[in-house]
């Protein structure tokens, strides 16, 4: 499955067992989205059927402070 990043964001924090990515993918064959996250080097991955889902869920993933977007993320 060909997977496109379209967002990746981490919390900032340098300690393996701190830090937590977040990534919301596209598949453009199959037009799932996925959203990934990372913790201490663990994932955790959740198949959604549209962007506006995978961007909520990224949303509430990432919410708080110190969250910072990775570039380059395609739009």
């Amino acid at each position: 499955m060909e997977m496109t990043t379209i967002g990746h964001w981490w919390n900032g924090r340098m300690a393996e067992f701190e830090r937590v990515e977040v990534f919301v993918r596209h598949n453009p064959a199959g037009g799932l989205y996925e959203v990934q996250a990372t913790v201490g080097g663990r994932d955790r991955l959740v198949e959604c059927l549209s962007r506006e889902r995978a961007d909520n869920l990224a949303a509430l993933l990432t919410a708080g402070p110190g969250w910072v977007a990775v570039e380059p993320a395609m739009a």
